[in-house]
């Protein structure tokens, strides 16, 4: 089986993260690189799911409503504070 070098720019940090990841398990990068595509030609495509998670509009309200500080509550100091304040 012939070999070829394939080249790929990436931010350091994640080089970094990527290489300490592929150390963890106990696999070099060229291996980890090579399992991916493998997984492509296996699936025809990516092997996970590519998507955008997208908030609820009941998410999205809450958010806008404590970017413009309405109805908030408070602090609270303990899980049980929270909860107390949920269920009241």
């Amino acid at each position: 089986m012939a070999y070829c070098t394939v080249s790929a720019r990436m931010d350091t940090e994640v080089k970094a993260e990527f290489f300490r990841v592929c150390e963890e398990l106990g696999l070099s990068p060229s291996t980890a690189i090579n399992m991916f595509a493998k997984a492509m030609i296996r699936k025809n495509g990516f092997p996970f799911v590519l998507q955008v998670e997208k908030p609820s509009q009941e998410t999205m309200k809450a958010i806008e409503e404590a970017i413009e500080e309405k109805d908030l509550v408070g602090t609270f100091s303990t899980a049980d504070d929270v909860m107390d304040s949920l269920n009241a």
